[in-house]
């Protein structure tokens, strides 16, 4: 995970990328102007004007004095793409030392005085040339460093195009495939929602069941009051078990569901469930401990029977870390120094993973296992109205240090991008895809 301003968190659902309109344009334009002086006065006005103040006692860091390193740090910066989102304008420019970053704009409530509520930035990529096919972009990409990985696309009347580029393995100069196997992240959680709506359907849960009712010596009596609808939107009040006890232990050594719960259900919760929301992959471990409950099964057992199976996803697991898997690829990361500049090594991002997986990400796919996942959201096979309970749009991601995933479902097209690199270098890949 990376900060830079603010708290660059991937969501597990968002909305996919639209064509900028003037008045964007116009506020991405603002913020250049006065990123580019340079002096302290200029961006600190632009952040009291255009962004909302942290709420009081939130450990968040200072916008304006990031920003102020940022440009200290990489010179000016020119604008080269644009996007618009519903919640957030994504920006993606170049700077005065030749490096690309990606400047997001988190769009504050309508009812807000501000236009944002953060800017948060990370490395972005360089745009697709026009005339430029995607095999020589994706080629071009992965000579300069930048990605490493596969990519799916497909429309509803065709074949999956699938294009690999980069190493699975470095110390082995093994390449990436069709076939190679990556950490999708986050993405997982898709499968826990699915495996949550199947037994919904089944008439064994029901959104308003609570915590209590299916876990009732959960160690946090607060927390028993949560239903699952609320565990689903993340709006529980339960936080995340990657915290300072996590990596300080021997995340190795957890192989069971269970073994998550010393990490955080104990923590007093953020805020009374049902009036805030928080991203929670502690909500998502729970949800996963339900289904064990309500049907009788393991969560491993119960989503490879009733999800990969079905689905036909042959190549995808939750292995246990030391498990040979020969198509696996090896994550890399980037030692970050500070929050605004970074170390180019790679290294293998080895180190304060689980020793499996869990409901809330951690699943090993493939691009061509994800692509039939996707299309069984889209008929039905597997539940009826999931796909459509993220209407307008589908877009997934997924990441965690060394890996990165992203899925697209929009106007008839698939995209699927898989990387074995920090985040965001799928998600930047997807939204430089787009038509």
């Amino acid at each position: 995970m990376k900060i830079l301003i603010g708290l660059a968190l991937l969501s597990a659902l968002a909305f996919g990328p639209q064509r900028a309109s003037a008045a964007t344009n116009a506020d991405v334009a603002q913020f250049v102007a006065a990123f580019n002086t340079g002096t302290a006065t200029a961006i600190g006005a632009y952040v009291t004007g255009h962004v909302l103040p942290p709420p009081p006692g939130a450990d968040a860091p200072d916008t304006a004095q990031s920003l102020e390193q940022l440009r200290n740090a990489i010179g000016t910066v020119k604008t080269v793409t644009v996007q618009e989102l519903p919640r957030r304008i994504v920006a993606t420019v170049r700077s005065q030392n030749s490096g690309w970053y990606r400047i997001n704009f988190v769009r504050a409530p309508q009812a807000a005085p501000h236009r944002f509520a953060r800017i948060m930035t990370d490395l972005g990529l360089p745009p697709k040339g026009s005339g430029q096919s995607t095999q020589q972009y994706l080629s071009d990409l992965s000579s300069a460093g930048y990605f490493s990985g596969v990519v799916l696309s497909a429309t509803a009347n065709g074949p999956p195009m699938i294009s690999a580029v980069g190493l699975a393995n470095r110390s082995t100069a093994a390449p990436n495939t069709a076939d190679t196997l990556f950490n999708i992240g986050s993405i997982g959680k898709l499968f826990t929602t699915t495996a949550i709506y199947q037994l919904i359907e089944k008439g064994v849960l029901s959104k308003s069941d609570t915590i209590e009712k299916w876990l009732p010596h959960y160690p946090n009596v607060q927390a028993r009051s949560a239903t699952i609808d609320q565990l689903l939107s993340m709006s529980s009040g339960i936080g995340d078990f990657f915290n300072p006890r996590f990596f300080k232990g021997s995340p190795e050594r957890i192989r069971t569901l269970q073994d998550y719960l010393p990490f955080f259900a104990a923590d007093p919760l953020a805020f009374k469930p049902g009036t805030s929301q928080m991203y929670s992959n502690g909500g998502f471990l729970v949800l996963g401990l339900i289904i064990e409950k309500a049907s009788g099964q393991d969560f491993y057992s119960y989503v490879q029977q009733h999800i990969f199976d079905p689905a036909g996803m042959t190549s995808t697991s939750y292995p246990v870390i030391d498990q040979v898997l020969p198509n696996r690829a090896l994550g890399y990361t980037r030692e970050w120094s500070d929050v605004v500049t970074y170390r180019t090594e790679l290294r293998p991002a080895t180190q304060g993973e689980p020793g499996r997986g869990s409901s809330a990400g951690g699943v090993f796919s493939t691009a061509g296992d994800l692509f039939k996942f996707s299309q069984a959201l889209q008929n039905g096979s597997l539940v009826k109205g999931l796909y459509e309970w993220n209407a307008p749009g589908n877009f997934y991601a997924g990441g965690t240090p060394g890996w990165n995933a992203a899925l697209d479902i929009e106007k008839g097209q698939t995209t699927i991008v898989l990387a074995n690199l920090d985040p965001p270098a799928a998600e930047n890949l997807v939204e430089n895809l787009q038509p």
